[in-house]
């Protein structure tokens, strides 16, 4: 009887391939491309999940709209709950044996999401897969891709159009976090038992939950940017600081796991930790608070960039301090 119902409760949300969550928050102008993408993705078994949450812009109203004519489209609407608490309320109503993430201002490339879905069902022990992914701006200026940007991962990858297993995940991503939200498929089954984003974490909630499918099963990537990433003006500073803080509460949790791996990721990831720091107090003309966190960049993760920054924080700092003894 108990497996019966287990059996039940699997039916209720694996009768479809691929379920598609979408949190958004004013992003209407943005929206409609981002469900054009995913209806021409060539895959017949689908749904859409759009949780608006709490829009004043609009969004609601079009949704209700736009399911009249798109049947695999639904939408929920919450009181501003935030990006994690969303997801995590379409995660208890997906019916995909397949779940995939896509934020409202960024989109697919054509074929992404049919290419990802073979992968899977081809790779049954894979629980989660992610791509390479372009940043752009509004204006369409082109920022690269992201595996480009980080140095260790882009030496390890694979560099053809074919999805493969990534080896050591756990200690890969904990050093480089290359993963965007938006490319990311993960598995239905296996979500149900590591759960869902961390309500605790204002920030960097999706870092904690790759890692801990990194440490529950074997995880894909693919070197195809399929993914475009936009990158909005007007992000405050102050969420990246917050961002970074998160960070490392995340990294408390996972270091003493990857310690036993490979103590070099977590000499790395703490390097990197460091390198933002610095990068933010740099932006804020903070400069020695940014040479001390650039310094300690480069005892943990030695590079010309770090000892390039540093060396420009000092003089930064040696600058401002002789025009203020001028003023």
């Amino acid at each position: 009887m108990g497996q019966q119902r287990k059996n039940k409760r699997y039916h209720k949300y694996a009768q479809l391939d691929v379920s598609v969550i979408i949190p958004t928050h004013n992003c209407l102008q943005y929206l409609d491309k981002a469900l054009r993408t995913i209806l021409n993705q060539q895959v017949n078994s689908f749904e859409i999940l759009v949780i608006d949450d709490n829009s004043s812009d609009g969004t609601w109203e079009w949704l209700q709209q736009q399911q009249r004519n798109i049947p695999q489209l639904r939408s929920y609407r919450l009181k501003g709950v935030g990006s994690a608490r969303a997801r995590n309320f379409a995660l208890r109503r997906v019916r995909g044996e397949y779940i995939a993430f896509l934020d409202a201002d960024d989109y697919w490339h054509p074929g992404k999401l049919a290419k990802q879905l073979a992968f899977h069902k081809k790779n049954p022990r894979i629980v989660m897969s992610f791509t390479n992914y372009h940043h752009t701006t509004p204006d369409k200026t082109d920022l690269g891709d992201c595996f480009g940007y980080w140095p260790h991962f882009k030496n390890v990858a694979i560099k053809d159009h074919d999805f493969h297993e990534l080896p050591n995940a756990a200690e890969r991503i904990f050093s480089e976090n290359v993963i965007g939200t938006s490319c990311v498929m993960i598995k239905t089954k296996v979500q149900r038992a590591v759960g869902g984003f961390d309500r605790s974490l204002k920030s960097a909630e999706d870092w904690d939950l790759w890692l801990r499918f990194c440490k529950f099963g074997r995880v894909g990537y693919c070197n195809d940017e399929l993914m475009e990433y936009l990158v909005r003006p007007g992000s405050k500073t102050s969420n990246r600081l917050r961002r970074l803080d998160h960070m490392k509460i995340i990294m408390k949790r996972y270091e003493n796991y990857i310690k036993r791996q490979n103590m070099w990721s977590v000499l790395h990831a703490h390097g990197r930790l460091e390198t933002g720091y610095a990068e933010y107090y740099a932006e804020n003309q903070q400069y020695i608070r940014a040479f001390w966190h650039h310094f300690k960049a480069c005892c943990l993760n030695p590079s010309k960039r770090n000892i390039r920054a540093a060396l420009a924080n000092m003089y930064w700092a040696w600058k401002s301090k002789k025009e203020k003894q001028v003023a």
